[in-house]
């Protein structure tokens, strides 16, 4: 069971880094996406007269995506030292 929890784990972790990858290969366009659902109608609206800017919801659209994936590689690492004490339990 402790052996399923680390493979588990170890899945996680590596869907936060692949996550990070892909948006980076993307341009940012999965990051636009998640401050666009957390945002809504305050995405990308004028700050100074014309200067539009994904800043307006406190941060800009990467912050969003690499606070979310790194969040999924810390929760992949937890699960994954969850399984190394069980397994030496």
């Amino acid at each position: 069971m402790s052996i399923k929890i680390m493979v588990i784990g170890t899945v996680v972790m590596f869907a936060g880094i692949a996550g990070m990858a892909v948006n980076r290969m993307s341009g940012g366009k999965l990051g636009e996406g998640v401050a666009k659902l957390r945002c809504g109608d305050a995405y990308m609206t004028p700050l100074d007269g014309d200067l539009a800017g994904d800043g307006v919801c406190g941060f800009n659209a990467d912050m969003h995506w690499v606070a979310a994936m790194g969040g999924l590689f810390l929760l992949g690492v937890a699960i994954n030292v969850y399984g190394r004490i069980k397994a030496a339990m």
